[in-house]
């Protein structure tokens, strides 16, 4: 929710990024808070710009969008209190009421309308479509369960109102992602055909390939009911981003990172918009997220914009770059949801990098659009047809290796999305030589020439551990720097950062602990990680005071031994605080960490009791880390007989403050 004062400086910048469209809640809640009279037939009483309640204001909302040249597409929902019902949020008596107030809205905000006759400058973008309810197949926008039959008699009732006052406005069925395709097929079944004019769709999925696989489902869904011309519009997807530093390695795994949440919809946005799915509209949830935890599935982090300064994240920037291809129109496109296959030449093109690991693996960097891309299929081919696969995952990286069998002189690697998107083809020797781009992403196919498993392998090469170390790896080194982040009563929090990004090794890193007063480790995670792959991990485990964690390289080459990497002692949440010097204007405060590999929080205030008083005066509060050593003045004039008290607020044995020190003044 963006407060009115600050609408204007995001409004004005989504404006200016080219997105044109917005979907907002045409909110009956706001129109009409209370009930209609008794009369028959019933009056309704519309309040479009409430006075003194701008946030409440649908006139406003509206005249917001369309001055900076944003259509708006409304959604009609938040049913006010008097309308809801047992099993749904409008009870089947109130059907009436809410096509009644869709009919207001779009003969006050559709073509034509009489909001237009007032700013007449703006009547190009009036309301076009309007969707009714959101995910009308989610039990979560009901009160018990998603009903078919329920929306259709809602659907046939608001069709009939708004085509009586505009029928130049779209009425969209509004449909999510969970179990749509037989709730689609009830819907006809159960006379929907005639009653609506296309489909709001909200695909959520981990990554690209599976959003579009959505919308491929829905249009044969459709064309199996016979209905398979209906235009369909994405009025919702995305995803929320990682906002903690430690991005999930895959989307189905946890939050992954703002570029990788970019690569996902920019590459969604520019498939659909040149697929022969028949897609209207692709919008994204949420233009501005609130950036806490206070929703549900983290959709606070959803927003492609910052909140604090109104300027596009990554994700921002890639929705704005996707939104070009709405507005160019190709001439080619993907053959996505028809028949047949999709032209080498209409792929989109994904960026890639591909290097060795060792003489029969390489790694690739994928990438779309410079952003990473998860959920294409990294391909290694032999010549004698032996393969080997790999989902790249929310980093853009993945890793193949040749299959067991002859030896080869060299193999092929490439990535794709099949029928979408395609990646240049590498050449990589498995002697000593970098891997190089043999074939662009239009040609479609791989090399022909690729060498003979029968041809010999060159003396020194092929063999496990004797690699030659050529000028592939020569430019940084496998280096990895990996350390203890955190440690706290549960679990121990690692941090590997890479530091070579233009070739990977891998290592196997072990994560142990000695308890207080033992002589052996025991092991609780081990764990690969790559010279050029960034990554933070947990190990739990239940730590007491004096456990010492370790962090070790397995098999160090040197020595055969595992290399010390860090280690740490867990120690207490203790902190000393004390009144250091105290004169007559002012009361130094030292607080000492005495453990600083863990961190907890304590508030503490220092007061003063007047000299013939019973009471005490705050002068501050300050809220201390165990970790940090500080020390604050506070100002205050004193005078021969006051105290100072400084305590700890709220002490868990007692509720009441902890007295930690205290001073009576007795002058200079």
């Amino acid at each position: 929710m963006i407060e009115p004062s600050e609408r204007p400086a995001f409004l004005n910048q989504i404006s200016s990024d080219g997105l044109r469209t917005a979907r907002i809640a045409a909110a009956w809640l706001w129109a009409e808070p209370r009930p209609p009279s008794r009369t028959n037939p019933p009056v309704h009483t519309y309040t479009w710009d409430p006075p003194g309640q701008p946030e409440l204001s649908l006139d406003r909302e509206i005249l917001a969008l369309v001055s900076v040249g944003i259509r708006p597409v409304g959604t009609i929902a938040v049913a006010p209190w008097w309308a809801a019902g047992d099993g749904a949020i409008v009870a089947p008596s109130r059907y009436p009421d809410l096509a009644a107030f869709a009919a207001a809205f779009a003969a006050r905000y559709g073509p034509g309308g009489a909001f237009w006759a007032r700013y007449p400058q703006y009547a190009d973008l009036a309301v076009r479509d309007l969707e009714l309810w959101t995910e009308a197949n989610s039990a979560n926008f009901w009160t018990r369960r998603a009903d078919a039959a329920e929306y259709v008699k809602a659907l046939r009732q608001v069709r009939a109102a708004v085509q009586a006052v505009q029928p130049r406005v779209r009425l969209l069925a509004s449909i999510g992602w969970q179990g749509f395709s037989s709730y689609v097929s009830q819907l006809y079944a159960l006379g929907a055909r005639g009653l609506i004019d296309g489909i709001g769709f909200h695909p959520y999925a981990p990554h690209a390939p599976a959003i579009i696989g959505l919308v491929r489902q829905l249009r044969a869904t459709l064309q199996s009911v016979g209905d398979g011309a209906l235009p369909i519009d994405v009025t919702e997807t995305g995803q929320p981003r990682s906002h903690d530093g430690s991005p999930s390695r895959r989307a189905g795994e946890g939050l992954v990172s703002d570029e990788a949440r970019a690569g996902t919809l920019q590459l969604t946005g520019a498939a659909l918009a040149r697929s022969d799915c028949g897609i209207g509209n692709m919008l994204v949830y949420n233009a501005v997220g609130t950036e806490t935890d206070r929703e549900p599935i983290k959709e606070g982090w959803m927003g492609i914009y910052e909140r604090a300064t109104a300027k596009p994240n990554a994700t921002g920037r890639a929705i704005a770059a996707a939104s070009q291809h709405w507005r160019a129109a190709p001439s080619t496109g993907l053959v996505i949801c028809g028949p047949g296959a999709t032209a080498p030449a209409d792929l989109l093109e994904l960026g890639s990098t591909v290097t060795h690991t060792t003489p029969t693996c390489a790694v690739a960097d994928i990438r779309y659009g410079g952003n990473p891309i998860e959920g294409a299929t990294l391909t290694l081919r032999v010549a004698d047809g032996r393969t080997s696969t790999f989902e790249i995952d929310a980093f853009g990286f993945g890793e193949v290796c040749i299959p067991d069998g002859p030896p080869v002189w060299e193999f092929d690697v490439w990535a794709e999305i099949p029928g979408i998107a395609r990646s240049a083809v590498w050449r990589c020797p498995v002697t000593d030589g970098p891997c190089r781009i043999v074939a662009p992403p239009a040609a479609g196919g791989v090399p022909s020439s690729v060498a003979s498993a029968s041809q010999p392998v060159p003396a020194g090469g092929g063999a496990a551990g004797s690699w030659p170390h050529g000028a592939a790896l020569a430019p940084c080194g496998h280096r990895l720097k990996a350390r203890l982040r955190r440690i706290t009563s549960t679990r121990a929090h690692l941090e590997a950062s890479a530091i070579c990004r233009t070739s990977a090794a891998r290592s196997r890193y072990v994560v142990s602990v000695r308890r207080r007063r033992a002589t052996r480790r025991v092991v609780l995670r081990t764990v690969w990680l790559r010279t050029n792959l960034a990554r933070r991990f947990q190990a739990r485990v239940r730590l007491r005071q004096g456990d010492r964690v370790y962090v070790t390289r397995a098999a160090d080459r040197a020595t055969g031994a595992p290399r010390l990497i860090a280690s740490a002692t867990v120690c207490r949440y203790r902190l000393t605080v004390g009144l250091k010097r105290v004169t007559t204007r002012r009361a130094t405060v030292r607080a000492r960490a005495s453990c600083p590999a863990r961190a907890a929080r304590a508030r503490y205030v220092v007061s003063v009791r007047r000299k013939g008083s019973r009471k005490r005066t705050i002068l501050t509060s300050r809220v201390l880390r165990t970790n940090i050593t500080r020390t604050f003045v506070v100002r205050v004039r004193l005078r021969t007989g006051d105290r100072l008290y400084l305590t700890r607020a709220a002490d868990r044995r007692t509720g009441t403050g902890r007295l930690i020190a205290s001073v009576r003044f007795r002058g200079r």
